[in-house]
C-alpha cells in the first residue's frame, strides 16, 4: 500500500473545505473528511488506477462531494 502526504496547501484547503461543508449542515464537514479519507485509502490502495490529467499528475473524482484529489504517485 501506498503512503499518502498531503501538501501544505493541499492540506489547508480541505481543512477550509471541511469548515464550508460544516457550515452549510451540521456533520457534512466530518462527511467529507470521512469521504476524503476513504478516496485516499483507495487511491493508495490501487494509486495507478486513476486517470493521468496531466504529466505525472493523477485525478480521483470523488461521487458524494463535487471534489477532485489530484496527486503524483
Amino acid at each position: 500500500m501506498m503512503r499518502i502526504r498531503f501538501s501544505e496547501i493541499a492540506n489547508n484547503e480541505l481543512v477550509d473545505a471541511c469548515d464550508w461543508y460544516e457550515r452549510q449542515q451540521d456533520g457534512l464537514g466530518a462527511g467529507f473528511k470521512s469521504a476524503v479519507l476513504d478516496a485516499s485509502r483507495q487511491i493508495s490502495r490501487t494509486p495507478l488506477l486513476f486517470p493521468v490529467e496531466l504529466e505525472d499528475v493523477r485525478r480521483y473524482v470523488m461521487n458524494r462531494f463535487p471534489y477532485t484529489l489530484r496527486y503524483v504517485v
